[in-house]
């Protein structure tokens, strides 16, 4: 009888060991990749919080990168400041990276199609204030392990001149 008692117990603290761990593995990769899935007031300050005083473009991702499996969806927040007049800003998000076939296996226009919502936009945003939106990745295809592509986030003023571009990068894990 005594026997049956120890190995109920043992079982017992083995799977209470097993569902903290899992807990502690599911805290770990959901809540510190900065994937936005909505964008809300906290996410509009932290993105506020980033601009320093000339700065025209910030990115709410740490060391400007994504890092996604592959289908996967990751959302990423931006912010774009407008130090100019009251006027219309379009943005694109493009491949810039020439070797993404040796490194991938797949075409730019592939990964471009990586970006599935945000891609491309317009917004008209008044003199000194800040827009914030959210574009969503999610990798399909078949791709090499630990794929790393170079990707550009081009703002363009009313008068399609630059206005920021900044790279990012996106590592399928």
């Amino acid at each position: 009888m005594g026997k049956k008692i120890i190995i109920g117990i043992l079982i017992i603290v083995l799977l209470i060991v097993a569902s903290l761990f899992w807990a502690l593995s599911y805290v770990r990769t959901e809540h510190t990749d900065n994937n936005v899935e909505t964008m809300n007031s906290k996410i509009e300050d932290e993105i506020n919080k980033l601009f320093v005083e000339d700065q025209r473009f910030v990115f709410y991702l740490p060391n400007r990168q994504v890092k996604v499996g592959l289908g996967e969806i990751f959302g990423a927040a931006f912010g774009i400041k407008n130090l100019l007049d009251s006027q219309r800003f379009t943005w694109k998000i493009y491949v810039n990276d020439s070797e993404v076939y040796r490194k991938c296996n797949l075409d730019g226009e592939d990964a471009e199609n990586w970006i599935i919502i945000g891609k491309k936009g317009f917004v008209d945003i008044q003199k000194g204030e800040v827009y914030t939106d959210i574009f969503r990745i999610k990798p399909m295809g078949s791709t090499l392990d630990n794929c790393r592509i170079r990707f550009g986030f081009l703002v363009l003023d009313e008068n399609g001149e630059e206005y920021s571009r900044e790279p990012f990068d996106v590592v399928v894990k």
